[in-house]
Order: C-alpha cells, then sequence, then structure tokens
C-alpha cells in the first residue's frame, strides 16, 4: 500500500496547483498574481486534471482497494477546504491551499491503513 501513497503526494500538489488555477480566490489573496490569463490558464489546468488522472489510475491498479480508499481520502479534504475557504475567507487563499495539503496527506495515509487492515 506504501506506494499508492507515493502517488497520493503527487496527487494532493496536483490537486492544489488546479485550486488555485482555477477555482474562485478570495478579495485578499495573492494567488491571482501566480495564475496566467487565457491559453495558458487552460493548458495549466488540463496538465493538473491529467497529473489528476494519472495518479488515480496508478494509485488503483497497483492495490484497487487501497487506492479507491486513498482517492475517497483525497476528495473528502479536497471538498471540506473548499467548503471551509469558502465560508471563511470567500475563497481560495494560499494558506487555504496549503491547509488542503497538510489535511489531504493526513487523510489519504489513514484511508490507506483502513482500506489495506480491512480488506488483506
Amino acid at each position: 500500500g506504501w506506494f499508492v501513497l507515493a502517488f497520493g503526494f503527487v496527487l494532493s500538489r496536483a490537486l492544489y496547483g488546479f485550486s488555485i488555477l482555477a477555482l474562485k480566490h478570495a478579495k485578499e489573496s495573492k494567488c491571482s498574481i501566480y495564475v496566467p490569463k487565457g491559453k495558458l490558464k487552460a493548458i495549466e489546468i488540463f496538465i493538473m486534471l491529467v497529473y489528476v488522472a494519472v495518479c488515480a489510475v496508478f494509485m488503483i491498479l497497483l492495490k484497487p482497494a487501497v487506492g479507491i480508499a486513498c482517492l475517497i481520502g483525497a476528495g473528502i479534504a479536497f471538498l471540506f477546504s473548499l467548503y471551509i475557504a469558502d465560508r471563511h475567507f470567500g475563497g481560495i487563499t494560499e494558506d487555504t491551499a496549503g491547509f488542503f495539503v497538510q489535511v489531504c496527506e493526513v487523510l489519504m495515509p489513514l484511508a490507506a491503513l483502513i482500506a489495506y487492515k480491512q480488506w488483506w
């Protein structure tokens, strides 16, 4: 199950990049400085989604039960951080995106451990 988590770290960073590029920023956030305009922004969003898809495929192929559990953990962390960012800050900031990475990298190993103990 540990090889699945190696892809999980890449997945968390790809979702971080996607959130900075594609989601609404808070008014006081400096995220807009890092986001390009026009076609370059669309290309970068596409690349982040490719990273997410590749990580998801390899996580499921390596150990299906553990990979799916890690993806569920990452999804829960992503939705939770989006909820917190929108409710308390009005959008994504650098700090809330970093908060997502921390929560994601705690939930994925927990989900992997639970899945591994449950099915193996």
